[in-house]
């Protein structure tokens, strides 16, 4: 019996041990994932202890604590919108159509709390994920657990449709100052609900509600009243009833890179429509290139951004002077992706995040090809016009025309040096013609064939000089006659005619007369006379007195030479020319001397009376 006594003894102290196992296992385990113990309100104090469950707290609201609490690292798997590409596809119009398109990544996340917040008889952490510079709010959505620790995990992108739409709706999303935001303003809430903070709290309940399957013991709603839960049910209501969320955000373009073209009507040049497509609703931003005009329909804008929404087009027009090439910066989406994260360590609590990215897009324009056309003019006869400074290689003026069109593009006038050009000139086949000659040289009408096809393209163009002519017709004044007899002092006309002047300038005839028999000039005969031309052509006198005594037998030839200021540019001097040749020639001879004119009138009579005494002999023997 002692023994059987001692035996039961023993067992009971054994039985009294194991259930003192099970009541300490069972209180850490209720500690460890935050069961609800009582209904009891706590006093509204901050907790920092980093392994703990949510869902049991006071009623009190809490400030969330300023300081960041490092809860663990996390690699998501997203869209890396700094390693953008461009990917075709078609649309439904048949066009091909660039598109932005992301490449999915992994990257690494680090989630922070900000502290507790605590909410009638629960409690929830300020969530945040920290990626690319960005601050991200997160939620979690299974308070029962614990968090995480400082440990790496593979957040992956979460399809959930009522997920999706409900985080969109959620504060810190793109929805909840569309939709959450007025509509919380309108319902009636406990205090701890209010403000931003009161909403972070709703949507965390209403995405854990939902990710629970939407169910009435649902670990979500620990902690919560009654009226607290219908509140939630009837935001996740309104959640359904409103529209859905964008989505996939795409944004595209028709041609990515374009070649200009030149409009030799317009003398512009300009690019083909570029058509936007992607989302309905989306648009970009398109800034105008400097210098150029962009045109989208009947806008025109020459400065800053046009907003171009999916289906509209836009083209682009510049003048010769934009050269090279253009690459717009990154036109960013107006729709923003929305795509929430998952992060779903196995034994601790998953974590729902929206890493939205703003797809963009740009284009690059490669302008026409323009080049530069150098002109020389050079004398084709430098042994009349060196030296010679009535002849002058300046003003002379050439039109550059596109032999294409004939349409003129550009005028070049010669320098002092004859050289001229003309910038900005599209790639193409030109030619070269004279509108207005320089001073003292013929129009050049050929044409001279030109292709620019290089930066710089040069013609040399060889010219005439205008020699300048003149000519003369030599006559006694008196009478009009290229002859007279020696003795005094003779009056010799000379009519001087002249061509290829220019019009408006001072000239001087100086001229003389010259005995074609010596090759002498007649002393005294010089003449001199200064015009100005109202034409390229016309006639003046030149008179000279000859004292002719002593050239009886001669011929005199009137010599002229034309200047221009001390420039000798026109000479006619020909010995042999008759028109300008004046004859002078001798008294009639008076041989033989017979005396005067009684004498010969006494000779006649006598021999006239002779005859007859002759013939009456001669009568008087018949």
């Amino acid at each position: 019996m002692h023994y059987r006594k001692k035996g039961s003894l023993l067992r009971k102290g054994i039985a009294a041990f194991l259930l003192f196992l099970m009541v300490s296992s069972s209180l850490a385990f209720a500690a460890d994932t935050g069961e609800v113990t009582d209904n009891t309100e706590a006093t509204a104090t901050q907790e920092t202890d980093k392994e703990s469950s949510e869902g049991q707290e006071s009623s009190q609201p809490a400030e969330a604590s300023e300081e960041f609490e490092m809860v663990g690292t996390v690699e998501v798997e997203t869209e890396d919108s700094e390693s953008q590409e461009a990917v075709e596809d078609i649309i439904e119009d048949g066009s091909v159509m660039i598109f932005a398109q992301g490449e999915a990544t992994s990257k690494t996340v680090t989630l922070y709390s900000k502290g507790k917040i605590k909410y009638e008889s629960g409690r929830t952490h300020l969530f945040r994920v920290s990626c690319d510079g960005q601050e991200l709010i997160s939620y979690c959505i299974e308070p029962k657990k614990t968090y995480s620790g400082k440990a790496k995990h593979t957040a992956k992108p979460y399809n959930s449709a009522l997920m999706t739409k409900a985080l969109y709706y959620s504060y810190g999303s793109p929805g909840y100052s569309e939709k959450t935001e007025q509509y919380l303003e309108g319902i009636s809430r406990k205090d701890c609900y209010m403000g931003d903070q009161g909403a972070y709290i709703l949507c965390h309940i209403m995405l854990s509600y939902i990710y629970d399957g939407e169910k009435s013991s649902t670990d979500a709603f620990m902690g919560c009243s009654s009226a607290t839960k219908k509140v939630v049910k009837n935001l996740l209501a309104a959640v359904k009833s409103w529209p859905d969320p964008p989505g996939r955000s795409e944004i595209g373009l028709s041609a990515a890179t374009v070649d200009a073209s030149w409009n030799e009507e317009k003398l512009v040049q300009e690019t083909p429509e570029i058509k936007v497509g992607g989302t309905e609703g989306n648009s970009i931003d398109v800034p105008v290139p400097e210098g150029a005009t962009l045109y989208k329909g009947e806008l025109e804008a020459q400065s800053g951004t046009v907003n171009v929404a999916v289906g509209e087009s836009f083209r682009i027009t510049a003048p010769s002077t934009v050269q090279g090439s253009y690459e717009s910066p990154a036109m960013a989406a107006a729709i923003t992706d929305f795509q929430p994260y998952i992060i779903q360590p196995k034994g601790k609590q998953s974590q729902l995040f929206n890493l939205s990215t703003v797809n963009s897009i740009s284009y690059s324009i490669n302008w026409v090809d323009f080049g530069r056309v150098d002109l020389t003019k050079t004398s084709a006869d430098p042994g009349i016009t060196d030296g010679n400074t009535y002849y002058t290689l300046e003003g002379a003026n050439y039109g550059l025309y596109s032999k294409a069109t004939d349409k003129k593009y550009a005028e070049l006038v010669t320098g002092e040096d004859g050289q001229a050009f003309a910038n900005n000139i599209p790639y193409g086949e030109y030619y070269l013609k004279e509108i207005e000659p320089s001073r003292g040289y013929e129009l050049d009408v050929a044409t001279h064939d030109i292709k620019v096809a290089a930066p710089a393209q040069s013609e040399t163009v060889l010219e005439n000089p205008t020699a300048p002519d003149i000519s003369t017709s030599a006559t006694i004044a008196e009478t009009g006659e290229s002859s007279a007899t020696e003795g005094g002092v003779l009056n010799i006309s000379d009519t001087v005619k002249y061509s290829g002047v220019e019009p408006g300038m001072e000239y001087t005839i100086v001229g003389k007369l010259v005995d074609k028999s010596t090759g002498r000039e007649v002393e005294g005969t010089e003449s001199e006379v200064v015009f100005t031309p109202e034409n390229s052509s016309g006639s003046l006198k030149m008179d000279y007195e000859l004292d002719s005594e002593g050239l009886g037998g001669s011929t005199v030839v009137a010599f002229e030479r034309l200047y221009q200021g001390n420039n000798l540019i026109a000479v006619h001097e020909d010995i042999n020319n008759k028109a300008e040749s004046v004859d002078i020639t001798k008294p009639m001879d008076r041989e033989p001397d017979t005396g005067d004119g009684m004498n010969l009138l006494i000779l006649a009579f006598a021999l006239a009376i002779s005859g007859l005494a002759g013939l009456t002999v001669i009568m008087k023997k018949n």
